[in-house]
């Protein structure tokens, strides 16, 4: 139970503890305590069959244990005849029918799981025999790991929740973005970054669904260096000033790919043994810059040839080289450089290339 990350997947323990208490229907419901609202039910019958058929025709007095056995210690089994004899107490004559028709004999606990949210188990026979205690005692003894996959959904569901909006903004980047474990194998890639992927642009994807470079020896320094930065010091999110340049086929300039840790995914919550994952960032200089550019202008307000120095930069150029191509003295092009510091808000070359290659200039596709 505690593997799961889908309620449905629930299913195969519900059917185990269903033929655990010797039952003919097992049922797993979630729902509010406010209003004793029930939003989700799965029903295991012992066959091993599903479905999501209404709990109160075969657990009769599961309205009246939404009323009140909520106010019973919860992890505990309580039989129908016991449900229905506490909800006639708390009736109020003349409110409630506490009449609970049907046959058979059943039992429901209930787990809570916070935020006003209710997780109920129940047991039901066709039959008028009782459970056996011992059962029951052993079925209870589970109710602690069937809380905890309760806790792991819901934290599965925020997760969710915080990676689409995060990965939504990824695809608008202009740059490759490429999530990996350790061993290179891929966890996540961005529009950008597929496109280099399909078209084995200097890095692809193997069979095994691992990273690969052109080269062996590249495909080597790539990940010693994702090892070397998710076992580094570093903190997550930045990215370290050293670049790693892929070569790609004839004609093609290298591929610049800048690291960054994560090691959300190492969480004692969720029991996970990985050392956490590397986020790449990959720059495609032969990737038309005009759109990129214009923007770093408009958002600091830099000249174009400040912005090309800054994309320059990004792409792994040296100073010498651009000095060299825009014909002009390496004096002038650190004077300019400067330049692009002080409206950046940067003071090292690194950290212009962070800003460049995962900043707001980097959304544009």
């Amino acid at each position: 139970m505690e593997a799961v990350g889908e309620p449905r997947q629930l299913g195969a323990a519900l059917h185990a503890m269903t033929t655990l208490m010797d039952a003919d229907i097992g049922m797993l419901a979630s729902g509010r305590r406010s209003d004793a609202s029930t939003y989700a039910i799965l029903i295991a019958t012992r066959q091993g069959s599903y479905g999501t058929e209404d709990a109160d025709l075969d657990f009769p007095a599961f309205a009246g244990y939404r009323r009140w056995g909520l106010l019973q210690p919860a992890g505990r089994l309580h039989l129908g005849a016991d449900i229905q004899r506490l909800a006639r107490q708390q009736d109020v004559a003349g409110t409630t029918d506490a009449r609970y028709p049907g046959t058979g004999e059943s039992c429901i606990a209930h787990i809570d799981s916070g935020n006003d949210s209710v997780c109920y188990v129940g047991f039901a026979r066709h039959d008028n025999d009782r459970f056996d205690r011992e059962r029951i005692s052993l079925t209870e003894s589970l109710m602690p790991h069937l809380h905890l996959a309760g806790a792991i959904n819901r934290r599965y569901e925020s997760m969710r929740a915080v990676s689409t909006a995060v990965m939504n903004r990824f695809e608008r980047y202009h740059v490759g973005v490429a999530m990996v474990d350790e061993d290179g194998a891929l966890q996540y890639c961005n529009e950008a970054a597929r496109r280099i992927f399909e078209h084995a642009d200097g890095l692809r994807v193997g069979d095994d669904g691992h990273i690969k470079a052109g080269e062996p020896v590249e495909t080597s320094e790539l990940l010693r260096s994702v090892r070397e930065h998710i076992h580094s010091d570093l903190p997550d999110g930045h990215f370290a000033p050293r670049l790693l340049r892929i070569s790609r086929g004839p004609g093609g300039s290298p591929l610049s790919v800048a690291f960054s840790p994560y090691r959300g995914g190492s969480s004692p919550v969720m029991r996970c043994g990985s050392a956490g994952h590397a986020v790449m960032m990959i720059y495609n200089p032969d990737r038309p810059p005009v759109e990129r550019t214009d923007v770093i202008t408009q958002i600091h307000g830099l000249s174009t040839q400040e912005s090309a120095l800054a994309c320059a930069i990004a792409a792994g150029e040296s100073l010498e080289d651009i000095a060299t191509e825009s014909k002009r003295s390496l004096e002038a092009v650190r004077s300019q450089l400067k330049r692009v510091f002080r409206k950046t808000g940067t003071s090292r070359q690194t950290e212009l290339v962070k800003l460049v290659l995962s900043g707001p200039a980097a959304m544009v596709q």
